[in-house]
């Protein structure tokens, strides 16, 4: 449980502030006792900022909660990496590792690595059919079988591609529950996301919620959910049921330089409200023009006349340039635009953010989506963004489902989104309603739920969350 003191939204943006040099020797040696314990002296200080004092506290956060991140050596992850690749060689290894992937940390001046190392490796396709071939699970072409989840996405693509238009009708339980070691009696508040609204969806619906009453915030809320609040004597589930209808409606952005001629069916579909200043505008710590990302604006933008031939730019160079890859919590990277486009790697959040603050530095509105993909029958955490183009209103852009794929796919995510998913957040980094009184496990979006007792929230680990798929109808 995190007993910090009651959390102020405004603190996030001291995240963009450089921590004191000593501070920095020890958390990147990896001894974090010692980089709280200087946290804890320069809180301490008459002579230290109030700014810097916030800022202090926050990464005290931060450190307590980067270990656990990063448990395994190079050993454990070298048996693990060998159970999909078992003809995997040390040099290999360590070349990933050199490459970036293989993600790592110093814990204690020794190398520890993320649990998400083999899920990682497992995202470059070669790698995966690799995998398959040695384990004979390749299918006839000798290459890894799809997922459900990909071929429902394909399918839902290439109605839209030929039809014009793709439509679902879902139902969906999502449900929380306390784990044993973290729940104690006491008043608590438990955060689910719901569907929010916005172009793509209609007919939404709460069909069923438990435990009563409880808060559901307003439908177009920049990160919407369903409060409960409940003195608990005993441990038991949370659960809400909805349902919402999601359409995609396709154009070929990519037909002629500037984006060809709409179709009418495109033409008279659902529009988004016209852009607001914030639009347009940094919000610290992950929407920020810093000099690098000024510079790679400028370079991409060079040669583009219009906001459609600057987009697209940014997309081609996000979509070819890196590669998918899972991260540390969101809460633990700094500069999330920064760390993709200088490492060139990153997941979902990461490769939007970075199209978003490349498009706002050119001029071009953009924001935020982000909920749940829901391509098996299950749903799992997407963000995707949205930008501005005349006369087309806001587009939809998902620069990590068109990456590290098809010609054809790639294309797609420019202008297009499947309706194989449920945007529950209209914006990155927004308070909740009603607002919670501690730090967010996820300060900045809200895919699975938060909660927290009087006295502190809980971790992702203090709680599991699922979501099933009730029903998907096409229509």
């Amino acid at each position: 449980m995190d007993t910090m003191d009651k959390f102020n939204y405004e603190d996030l943006e001291t995240l963009i502030c450089p921590l004191p040099e000593d501070i920095v020797k020890r958390k990147y040696g990896g001894d974090f006792e010692g980089a709280v314990r200087l946290c804890d002296q320069a809180i301490a200080a008459k002579e230290t900022s109030e700014y810097m004092k916030r800022r202090l506290r926050l990464e005290k956060r931060i450190l307590e909660r980067l270990p656990a991140e990063y448990p395994y050596t190079f050993e454990e992850i070298e048996g693990r990496v060998r159970e999909i690749l078992p003809d995997v060689t040390r040099e290999e290894l360590r070349r990933w590792q050199d490459e970036g992937q293989l993600d790592w940390i110093y814990v204690k001046g020794q190398e520890r690595f993320a649990g998400r190392v083999v899920s990682n490796l497992m995202n470059n396709a070669e790698l995966a059919k690799r995998s398959a071939l040695l384990l004979g699970k390749a299918d006839e072409k000798g290459n890894a079988p799809l997922s459900a989840g990909a071929v429902n996405c394909e399918k839902s693509r290439q109605k839209m591609m030929k039809d014009g238009v793709d439509s679902h009708h879902f139902r969906i339980r999502e449900t929380m529950t306390i784990s044993d070691r973290a729940f104690h009696p006491g008043k608590i508040k438990v955060y689910l996301p719901v569907p929010a609204q916005c172009a793509q969806l209609s007919d939404i619906k709460i069909e069923a919620a438990s435990p009563v009453p409880y808060h559901l915030s307003d439908p177009a809320a920049p990160q919407r959910t369903i409060c409960f609040e409940e003195d608990m004597k005993e441990n038991h589930p949370f659960f809400v049921e909805f349902s919402f209808t999601s359409t995609g409606y396709y154009h070929d952005f990519w037909s002629e330089k500037d984006g060809g001629t709409m179709s009418l069916m495109y033409r008279n579909r659902p529009k988004e409200d016209d852009p607001v200043p914030e639009d347009l505008e940094e919000h610290y710590p992950h929407i920020r023009f810093t000099a690098f990302l000024r510079q790679l604006c400028a370079q991409l933008s060079e040669g583009c006349r219009t906001p459609m031939e600057k987009a697209k730019s940014f997309y081609n160079y996000l979509t070819t340039q890196a590669h998918y890859s899972y991260v540390s919590p969101y809460f633990l990277i700094e500069d999330q635009a920064e760390y993709y486009t200088m490492n060139r790697h990153g997941d979902c959040g990461l490769y939007s953010l970075a199209m978003i603050n490349l498009c706002r530095i050119a001029g071009i509105p953009a924001r935020w989506q982000s909920g749940n993909s829901i391509c098996g029958d299950f749903g799992g955490c997407h963000d995707w963004c949205q930008i501005y183009l005349e006369p087309y209103g806001w587009i939809g852009c998902d620069p990590s489902y068109g990456g590290d794929s098809t010609e054809t796919k790639r294309r797609f995510y420019f202008g297009n989104l499947d309706p194989l998913r449920m945007p529950s957040n209209r914006a990155f980094q927004q308070p909740f309603d009603p607002p919670m009184e501690y730090l967010r496990a996820d300060p900045y979006d809200n895919q699975s739920g938060e909660a927290e007792y009087e006295d502190g929230s809980l971790s992702g680990c203090d709680f599991d969350t699922g979501k099933k798929i009730l029903e998907n109808t096409t229509l």
